[in-house]
Parts: C-alpha cells; sequence; structure tokens
C-alpha cells in the first residue's frame, strides 16, 4: 500500500453496491436498511480501501447480530458540514465487556469476542485516518451499537502514504496516551529503519502477514515466521537486526525461542521483543531472565511497536559508535549489548592484542581461536560494530600504537613491527586514516599534553 488513490464518486450509489454483497440468507440475517441521505452526491475517496472500511463494519455488525435481525447502514452530513458520515448500526448485545479506549486498537478483543484475529477494525481505523478522516462507536439508545467512520468533503487529491522515518515522526507525534518510553528526535533520526531486516513470528498466520503488510515500506526487510522452531532457523540464516516474537506458539514458545536465540553466540546480539497478553510481573522477569530485550503487551497500537523498535535499534547505533571510535570511546549504557557480547568482544579484543606481533593474525585465526565460522564471526562483528574483521583488527593495531606513542619508549619503525604493520609507510598511512593525524603529529600533541 503505497498511496491513496483519491476519486469522485456517488457516495449512496456506492453504498449500494457494497451492501449488496452482504444480503441474502447466508448471513443469518433478514435483512440490511439503507437510510442515505438523497442530498449528498459525489464524495472524493480511495473506493478500493473504503470497501474494505465498509465491509469490516458490516461483518462486525453481521458478527454480532441475532438471528433475523437487521443491521442499518446510515449516510449523512456531520453538525459541522465538514463530513460525510456513514455509521453501520446492529441489534445485538452492543458495547458489553469493550473498552471503548482500545476498540480500533491493534490485536485487541473484548470479553466476548468470538475467535478473529482483531486486526480488522484497527485497520478501517488505519485507513481512514489515510483519508483524514475519523472513526468510532457508540451503544445504541435501545440495543446494539453503532459504528461509523466520516469522510471529509474538501479531499480531492491523491497523496502518498508517508514513509520510513517521516511515517515513524507522524505515528510518534501523538504520545499521551502511551506508557512506554517515546523516542525522542534525535533517537528517530539516528535510526534509519530501511537500513535493518526485522522479524515477525507469530503463529496466528493473519495477524502476522498483516503485520508484515505494514512493516514492509518501512524496513529493508520483514521476514515472517509462524512458530519459533522455524523462527530460529531463519534468525540463524538471515541474522536479522531485530525479532519481534509472540510468546505462546506451538512447536517452540516465545521464552523457548528467546532462550535459543539469546545462547547462541552467532546471534545472541539480536534485540528481542516479547508479544504478550499476560503483563504479570513473574512473567515479564521469566522472559527479562531468558534475555528479552523488551516486552509490549497486547493489545498495542503500531506507534507503541515503532516506540521500541526504535529505541532498541537505537542502542545498536550507539554500540557501533562505542566499538568504531579509536581512542577513547563512549561509555556503553547499560541496555546497550548483553553480558554474552559484552565478553565476546572482550575475548575478541584480547586475542587481537595478544597477537598483534603474530604473523598469522588474519580471519581464519581468529575463527579457530573464537570458535566460530567465517560467516558467522563476519554477521556477529558487523552487527556489533559496522566493521569487517580485517577493519577491525586495524583499529585495534592503531589503537595500541597510540599507547605506545605515548609512552614514548620506541620510535615509529619499532612501534609499527610491534602491532603488526608490514612497512613503517603503511603504518603511517593507516594511523592517518583511523586518526586524521600523522604519527608524528600525534606525538606532537602527545607531548604537549604531558608537558603542561
Amino acid at each position: 500500500m503505497t498511496k491513496l488513490d483519491i476519486q469522485s464518486y456517488d457516495l449512496n450509489r456506492w453504498i449500494e453496491e457494497v451492501c449488496a454483497n452482504f444480503a441474502g440468507d447466508e448471513n443469518d440475517i433478514n435483512q440490511i436498511e439503507l437510510q442515505l441521505d438523497e442530498k449528498i452526491g459525489r464524495v472524493s475517496f480511495d473506493k478500493e480501501k473504503c470497501i474494505v472500511i465498509l465491509s469490516n463494519l458490516l461483518m462486525n455488525a453481521i458478527k454480532h447480530s441475532p438471528a433475523q435481525s437487521s443491521v442499518r447502514v446510515k449516510t449523512e452530513l456531520t453538525e459541522d458540514g465538514q463530513y460525510i458520515r456513514i455509521s453501520v448500526s446492529d441489534q445485538g448485545i452492543g458495547l458489553k465487556n469493550v473498552d471503548p479506549d482500545k476498540l480500533f486498537v491493534r490485536f485487541y478483543q473484548g470479553d466476548s469476542e468470538q475467535g478473529g484475529s482483531g486486526i480488522g477494525l484497527s485497520y478501517s481505523k488505519i485507513l481512514v485516518e489515510l483519508h483524514k478522516g475519523k472513526i468510532g462507536a457508540y451503544n445504541n439508545p435501545d440495543k446494539g451499537a453503532t459504528f461509523y467512520f466520516e469522510l471529509p468533503l474538501s479531499q480531492t487529491i491523491t497523496r502518498d502514504i508517508p514513509k520510513n522515518n517521516a511515517y515513524l515522526n507522524e505515528l510518534l507525534s501523538s504520545q499521551s496516551s502511551i506508557d512506554i518510553a517515546m523516542p525522542d528526535k534525535d533517537k528517530i533520526s539516528s535510526v534509519h529503519l530501511k537500513d535493518y531486516v526485522i522479524l515477525v513470528v507469530d503463529d496466528n498466520t493473519a495477524l502476522v502477514d498483516y503485520l508484515a503488510d505494514d512493516l514492509k515500506d518501512l524496513f529493508k526487510r520483514v521476514l515472517v515466521a509462524y512458530d519459533g522452531e522455524q523462527a530460529y532457523k531463519i534468525a540463524c540464516e538471515e541474522s536479522p537486526d531485530i525479532i519481534i516474537s509472540d510468546v505462546m506458539m506451538p512447536v517452540m514458545n516465545g521464552y523457548e525461542l528467546c532462550k535459543a536465540v539469546k545462547e547462541n553466540i552467532a546471534v545472541s546480539h539480536i534485540p528481542f521483543i516479547l508479544l504478550t497478553a499476560r503483563n504479570d510481573e513473574d512473567s515479564r522477569q521469566y522472559g527479562y531472565m531468558l534475555g528479552a530485550d523488551s516486552y509490549l503487551e497486547k493489545p498495542f497500537e503500531m506507534k507503541e511497536l515503532l516506540a521500541k523498535v526504535v529505541n532498541k535499534l537505537y542502542n545498536r547505533v550507539q554500540t557501533r559508535r562505542h566499538y568504531q571510535q579509536v581512542g577513547e570511546q563512549p561509555v556503553l549504557g547499560e541496555n546497550d549489548l548483553t553480558k554474552k557480547d559484552t565478553l565476546f568482544m572482550d575475548k575478541l579484543n584480547q586475542i587481537i592484542v595478544d597477537n598483534l606481533d603474530n604473523t598469522e593474525l588474519d580471519i581464519p585465526f581468529l575463527c579457530k581461536q573464537i570458535g566460530m565460522s567465517r560467516a558467522s564471526l563476519y554477521n556477529k562483528l558487523k552487527a556489533i560494530t559496522d566493521m569487517g574483521a580485517n577493519d577491525y583488527i586495524n583499529k585495534i593495531r592503531i589503537e595500541q600504537a597510540m599507547k605506545l606513542i605515548a609512552e614514548g619508549n620506541f620510535n615509529f619503525t619499532e612501534i609499527s613491527e610491534k602491532v603488526g604493520f608490514a612497512s613503517a609507510r603503511y603504518f603511517s598511512t593507516s594511523f592517518k586514516q583511523y586518526t586524521g593525524k600523522t604519527p608524528t603529529q600525534y606525538k606532537k600533541e602527545t607531548d604537549s599534553k604531558h608537558s603542561v
């Protein structure tokens, strides 16, 4: 879904055509009553997307209507004269056991819900808001409920749906009702979602496919899996940048998947968000104990999910800055890297430092010492530092050279040999590439600081 195709249509005739598809005994209702305001003429909207909206409201009304009852579809101009309201009323139990504030929240199901994934009304809300319209519901005075959506009379153009960070900013612009840590503008600008691959896991195929469709325009790729075992295989093969998984699944549940990912050093760095309908503290603590990076309680809005994702990916950005910077490095935040991955990087750094003058220090040597395949080491190091192994080795070489220059006990030729450079010229060129200064310039600056 990339844009709205706004065209002008005879609204009442269009409604008659849509409702005709729902008439008949197979729907187990007596009839669909039409109360269409004849004064309403042509209205501009995206026909296909509004078919989805009206169809969802009709299906919802039919689903909750007793046998041989009727569903009423009505059109009218709103009191302010700015919108056309299309309403669908049923004669069912009304909004009983339903939180009106969460009615159009994705994945929300009231206590009286009989099956379904709870995505139809939420999807309708998204489509209505893309039209700059409104959607809502209320109990009827006698019995049943009315669901409605409103389309602005002034909409006459086709407009693109905002993408990537612009879309994210729009989703995060209304924060008052969201009780989670919302990312600030600096975080949003630092995280370019189009650079990342996301894995979504849930045994509800409709829910997964729907989420994937919503996210596909924001991310580089959206991978999907329908159970934990399938997801674990994908995670090991594809090394996504973040995993979002439901807890309750067959074969391997979300807890087991999280544990498997966090125990595998090749993929343990991947941020893991658990989706759950259980919000008790014991469940949360169990998930965190297994290595989950964050929880998101169902039901949730897309902006809540994206806020979680941005916060976790921002931690990745900070981690990469930490390891890319030559010399004194910024301190890692508590949640930027797991303990297992910190230990991995410490071990890798020590292996490199201990073997700087070893002519065999190369990628095969590192793989053997660290106990990983070439591909796994590359994916791991790339994910944490955004650097290849050779570049990272050279970075460590330069950092050690900086220490030796500051100590002042060796000349540049001796230092280049001690840190593993084949020649003093190559050492000087690499030193300037990483630090922006020649070894001589760096020594002068260091000496002047010590003399002060």
